[in-house]
């Protein structure tokens, strides 16, 4: 307990006295648990004070959990003048049931497929600087519910067509069955009709048929002004209450997202909110050098010149060139033009190709800030993975895989309880690895169950030791479990 108060006071002014209290009996019973991280597993390590009726208060109360996170990091990890920027993603955790707040059907990278589960969102702070990220903000992603109701009435739609074709496939059988018992001519007749009906209805299909190009009398759009969609204005909501957290604390300037984010509706949201987005484009991205042209003197200038292709890149616009081995790594940078956005995009273009072979492959980065370098812009999207390591992390170590709460609250509070921990142990974790850099939060979890351990053999002795003969048992018995400790 002593170990984790220095950590936890700064946020003691964000919690009531016992909700505090019930906070660090949890993460001190979390950071030397094993198996699955629970309520009742979490009960059996928590000892005096935290009894399974203890918990169940806890994961009820509503807490601000992005205050408290901000409180945390500024006071531990931050320095005033330090660049960070603002990580987002999307993570599917698998529940089974069917009762689980926000249950759905969500796609699953690491599967490959949509799984049964909860989805969350979650925004993270990446410092530069110790190219580290630690979560700010995380909230449940919840479905439309017409979404479902539109698949389920797809669905019924489909099994009643599917009824129908059976019973029209029957009763064509019993009709065809019945026309060979008469007579040819009546069968003649028939298929004359057949085909009266098919013209009928190709010509039906040929009036139906949408013409192609533009609709006559149609106008430009302001790409600019688009609608967003309700989960990009509730991300839009989530980064001005990021923005909102933080303050004039730090500069937050740009927001780096994946390649799911690489359209002209995250640009848009991102822009809203007074930051620049980087990501990345699709490989096939159609993209387009300025018109240098000269004007033809009547109509509309033209904006578009020659298309991109990555076979024929400009050498002007070649920047860095390395060879490792077979390997040679080519990366350009220009400002082009992508029919989906209203404003030119500092592109900068990745290409690795096998010397021997010829093989090539490419990769293609985007930024809404022109003046940015491209060495900025590769480093600040390579920093973007960090936040894969916290969905890692709080999976692996902290609950967000094994948590069984159902309600709306508990979920919420298992949720950012999980993402709280990510927080603790990387603070913790800096005062290991100035001796052992290569710490990790097995280590962590080990030296912590082995004070517990000895905290607990120690109040069955009749005289307790000196306060320093104490910690260095404990420091002994914490390295039973460890795997990278000399």
């Amino acid at each position: 307990m002593l170990e984790i108060l220095p950590v936890l006071h700064c946020v003691s002014c964000c919690l009531d006295l016992t909700t505090f209290r019930q906070l660090c009996i949890l993460v001190l019973a979390m950071l030397s648990m094993t198996g699955r991280v629970t309520m009742l597993g979490i009960s059996r390590w928590a000892g005096k004070g935290g009894s399974y009726r203890t918990i169940q208060r806890f994961f009820a109360t509503a807490i601000d959990w992005g205050q408290l996170n901000w409180t945390l990091l500024r006071c531990q990890v931050f320095e005033p003048e330090e660049v960070v920027l603002v990580t987002g993603d999307e993570s599917t955790v698998t529940k089974s049931g069917t009762k689980t707040h926000g249950l759905d059907t969500f796609f699953s990278s690491i599967v490959g497929k949509p799984v049964k589960g909860i989805a969350v969102f979650t925004w993270s702070l990446t410092s530069v600087k110790q190219r580290r990220s630690f979560p700010l903000l995380s909230h449940q992603v919840i479905k439309d519910s017409s979404d479902s109701d539109e698949g389920q009435q797809a669905d019924v739609n489909t099994s009643t067509s599917k009824d129908k074709s059976r019973s029209t496939s029957t009763s064509k059988s019993k009709d065809k069955s019945r026309s060979k018992d008469k007579s040819t001519s009546k069968g003649t007749s028939k298929s004359k009709g057949k085909g009266k009906s098919k013209s009928k209805s190709k010509s039906k299909s040929k009036r139906t048929k949408k013409k192609q190009g533009r609709p006559r009398g149609s106008k430009n759009q302001n790409r600019e002004n688009v609608e967003l969609s309700p989960y990009l204005q509730t991300l839009q909501t989530q980064l001005l209450a990021v923005k909102d957290l933080v303050g004039s604390r730090l500069s937050l300037t740009y927001v780096v997202l994946d390649g799911a984010f690489g359209n002209n509706y995250a640009l848009q949201m991102v822009r809203r909110c007074g930051m620049q987005i980087i990501s990345k484009l699709r490989a096939d991205s159609a993209l387009y050098f300025p018109y240098t042209g000269t004007y033809s003197g009547h109509g509309p200038r033209k904006k578009y010149g020659e298309k991109l292709t990555i076979a024929n890149l400009p050498k002007t616009s070649l920047i860095q060139q390395t060879t490792t081995g077979l390997m040679q790594t080519s990366i350009y940078q220009m400002n082009l033009w992508h029919k989906s956005f209203p404003q030119l995009l500092n592109v900068v273009i990745l290409v690795k190709e096998h010397l021997k072979t010829g093989k090539r492959a490419h990769v293609i980065l985007v930024s809404s800030d022109s003046n940015l370098s491209a060495e900025h812009i590769i480093e600040y999207y390579r920093l973007r993975f960090q936040i894969e390591f916290n969905f890692r992390d709080a999976k692996q170590f902290w609950g967000l895989e094994d948590f069984m709460n159902i309600r709306e609250q508990q979920v919420t509070t298992a949720m950012n309880l999980s993402f709280f921990l990510v927080n603790v142990s990387q603070i913790l974790l800096r005062r290991f690895r100035h001796t052992t850099p290569a710490f990790s939060v097995n280590d962590l979890k080990a030296h912590f169950r082995g004070v517990k351990y000895v905290n607990a053999v120690l109040e069955l002795l009749p005289e307790k030791p000196d306060t320093i003969v104490m910690q260095q048992i404990a420091e002994e018995i914490g390295k039973l479990g460890s795997i990278n400790v000399a």
